[in-house]
């Protein structure tokens, strides 16, 4: 299988923020000439036909009863191998730690599919987990901060293996900083447009 399609999952509650961190991730790729299609069960595409015409966006909003439709997708780019990109986001409540894991989530139906099939398509990274930190839990709010700092370094770096090695780095420490002393903005979502706002300086210079 080639490398043109790959999958990522972010996972977390309602309420924080994975529709709107999605969103944001589109508007940015349709800047770069990416195309987005949210699929759902008003989504009236053959994918066994399916062919990206541009590098392409692909998003699901909670996993259950698309098995087939991923495997539809994976399928045809194992097939044909497309000539552009193709990125496939997938958010859910909860999913297993690992990616790998996720392919042998009953949700998926994969097993019965032959799931080592479809393994070259995943990110090799945990799912992002998107929490909402509990004020009484000592640790959570650090362990949310690192989280934050790793979304500036992903964003910031395109690092998509260990985006935690540019934290300790001054743009990204002065990011989390303003996350945290500005009202309302330790989020997920304003902390992947601190990082894009560094990826944007550094451009300049």
């Amino acid at each position: 299988m080639g490398e043109e399609i790959r999958i990522y999952v972010a996972v977390g509650p309602s309420g924080a923020g994975k529709t709107r961190l999605l969103n944001h991730w589109s508007l940015g790729l349709k800047r770069e000439g990416w195309a987005r299609i949210k699929i759902s069960p008003d989504t009236h595409i053959d994918w066994s036909e399916w062919f990206p015409e541009s590098p392409t966006l692909l998003s699901i909003d909670y996993i259950y009863g698309y098995d087939e439709v991923i495997a539809a997708i994976t399928s045809r780019e194992q097939e044909t191998f497309f000539e552009h990109p193709v990125r496939l986001l997938l958010l859910d409540h909860a999913t297993p730690d690992s990616m790998q894991g996720l392919l042998r989530d009953p949700r998926w139906g994969f097993d019965e599919r032959g799931s080592d099939n479809f393994i070259n398509c995943f990110f090799n990274d945990a799912p992002l987990k998107l929490v909402i930190p509990d004020s009484k839990n000592e640790e959570q709010p650090a362990e949310y901060e690192h989280f934050l700092a790793q979304i500036m370094c992903a964003v910031a770096f395109h690092e998509e293996d260990t985006p935690s090695k540019y934290i300790d780095t001054p743009d990204i420490q002065r990011g989390l900083t303003y996350l945290k002393e500005t009202a309302g903005a330790k989020q997920a979502l304003f902390a992947a447009l601190v990082g894009n706002a560094i990826r944007q300086k550094k451009r300049k210079h």
